[in-house]
């Protein structure tokens, strides 16, 4: 474990907050778990006991640590009570520009000379919300994707003025309890896995506005072929196997038709309107109940759980 990241201050206690507190708690670091709604940090501890179990099905850890596991967690709504001894605060609130800044300001006047402070954003460059707070060499992006305890990935992601020490830290840090960092060089919107997603579901709503294909139909197609090879290997290693001679010339037949559209989805945007949100409305591509989307949640949870299994295989 890094010697100068003991104690880590997570603000925001919800789907993404409580996860990276349980796997800081997990790897032996104290942690002060923050938000402002107390039910939100009652429903976090509901959650941070579904994500022990998840982990010790993983092999992580075992049912003897889960008392130790959450002695390591303090639930607060006080800002400044959590983030004061922490030598990490990491906001995790939602995407909002402002709301974001005032939480670090707040977090900024009473942390350490040496914290560091970091943002989950998907949606904003660190240099832009750097620019409403003190200390902007000492923050940075720390981008996880969810669940961030089974997920392995953080993109480190610096702004123009972060110091390079700051993200080697953090390199350091992530490494020691097990994380796979990726330090992004320069900053850009939506760093590498977003903008890979994005890439994807703009090509996937175009097949369906062409009638090409349904929904099912396009996930069948990616979770029976590119999403089983992407588990294992990325994509510069299968082109690499594939050849790419032949890459290039596929290449130039198919980016001729695909999508480059530089506008959201016409279907997308009708579905925003009428409220079809997924999960939280209960209907967008597909109907949702709450069995199955504890069902789905579970058919994700248990994949990458064999996957984690793989991971730590001799």
């Amino acid at each position: 474990m890094s010697g100068s990241i003991d104690r880590i201050c997570v603000i925001g206690a919800g789907s993404m907050g409580h996860g990276i507190a349980t796997e800081f708690a997990t790897a032996g670091i104290e942690v002060s778990l923050v938000d402002q709604d107390d039910q939100v940090l009652h429903g976090a501890r509901r959650r941070i006991d579904s994500a022990l179990v998840l982990l010790e099905e993983s092999d992580r850890i075992g049912i003897d640590q889960f008392e130790d596991v959450l002695g390591r967690i303090s639930f607060s709504t006080d800002v400044a009570e959590g983030a004061q001894c922490a030598d990490l605060i990491i906001e995790v609130v939602a995407e909002d520009l402002d709301l974001k800044q005032k939480v670090l300001v707040k977090a900024a006047e009473v942390a350490k000379s040496h914290a560091i402070l970091a943002s989950n954003t998907s949606s904003f460059q660190p240099g832009v919300i750097a620019e409403a707070i003190p200390r902007p060499e000492r923050f940075a992006v720390t981008h996880y994707l969810n669940p961030p305890y089974l997920v392995p990935l953080v993109e480190l992601v610096p702004g123009a003025m972060t110091s390079r020490d700051v993200i080697a830290e953090l390199e350091s840090f992530y490494r020691s309890i097990g994380k796979k960092p990726v330090c992004v060089k320069e900053e850009i919107a939506g760093s590498i896995a977003n903008r890979l997603q994005i890439a994807l579901l703009r090509e996937a709503l175009s097949l369906i506005e062409d009638g090409v294909a349904d929904p099912e139909a396009i996930d069948t197609v990616v979770t029976n072929t590119i999403g089983r090879r992407l588990a294992i290997a990325g994509p510069f290693e299968i082109w690499e196997q594939i050849g790419w001679d032949l890459v290039q010339t596929i290449a130039a037949e198919l980016l001729k038709e695909i999508s480059s559209d530089t506008d959201l989805s016409s279907g997308l945007k009708e579905k925003v309107v009428r409220g079809e949100l997924g999960f939280k409305s209960g209907s967008g591509y597909y109907d949702w109940t709450d069995d199955s989307i504890a069902e789905f949640d579970k058919r994700i949870a248990h994949a990458l759980i064999e996957l984690a299994r793989k991971d730590v295989s001799p």
